[in-house]
């Protein structure tokens, strides 16, 4: 019995004795014999006995069956899980890479107008760590009078209302951490994830480029202001 216990575990094995002792039939039960029969046996006993020992031995070979295909399916799920997480921490690298990299500030917000993501750009132009922004109102970026039309048109879009700015540039004020407002070319993105509409805003810093309009507005004017002295003079 031992020896067919090591060759085929789930083996049914049915123990008959013409001689019987209490020390046999304790020994049965202690190697996992399945029944233990006794000479004579009819063939009523021995066929029931067979027919239940066959059965128990498909549960058993069912149940290994079922065990070792979970073990393989929780495997193969680790696996794909350590693969896909693998993949996700890559693309996120290469996300940050690209929005921190970049010219201009970058803010993400959801429905409800709260910061979720925010790039390294937005301290260097509205004076706010990036850290600082998260969990907050977009609206601490923009002057008081530009807060209802903001909150209105973010409720408008989310509800699926239509969407004006989106897709397009304009030129408006933010106001820095300081309480200066600053020239800035804003435009507008839409996302949608688990059915929550996202808005990303990408923001530039175009004092330089208003300074350089006012110079050359400047220089015109004057331009224009000696033309129009030197056509007086001549008559």
């Amino acid at each position: 019995l031992e020896t067919v216990r090591d060759l085929a575990p789930s083996t049914q094995v049915i123990m008959i004795s013409g001689m019987p002792t209490v020390q046999s039939l304790a020994d049965a039960v202690r190697l996992g014999a399945f029944d233990y029969l006794q000479k004579p046996v009819t063939q009523e006993a021995l066929i029931r006995s067979v027919s239940n020992a066959v059965r128990s031995k498909f549960f058993i070979d069912e149940k290994i069956r079922l065990e070792n295909e979970n073990l393989n399916y929780q495997k193969n799920l680790e696996s794909l899980i350590a693969e896909r997480t693998s993949e996700l921490r890559d693309n996120e690298r290469k996300f940050r890479s690209v929005v921190e990299s970049a010219n201009d500030a970058i803010v993400a917000i959801d429905s409800s107008g709260d910061v979720v993501f925010a790039n390294r750009m937005v301290e260097e132009i509205l004076g706010y760590r990036a850290e600082e922004l998260i969990g907050r109102p977009l609206m601490a970026l923009m002057p008081e009078r530009f807060r209802e039309r903001h909150s209105q048109g973010i409720a408008r879009v989310a509800s699926g209302g239509a969407a004006r700015i989106i897709g397009q540039s304009m030129e408006t004020v933010g106001l820095h951490k300081d309480g200066t407002e600053i020239p800035i070319e804003l435009s507008i993105s839409t996302w949608t994830s688990d059915s929550e509409v996202f808005f990303t805003g990408y923001i530039r810093d175009i004092t330089d480029r208003k300074r350089t309009d006012r110079a050359l507005q400047d220089y015109a004017d004057r331009q224009a202001s000696v033309s129009k002295l030197g056509l007086e003079a001549l008559k």
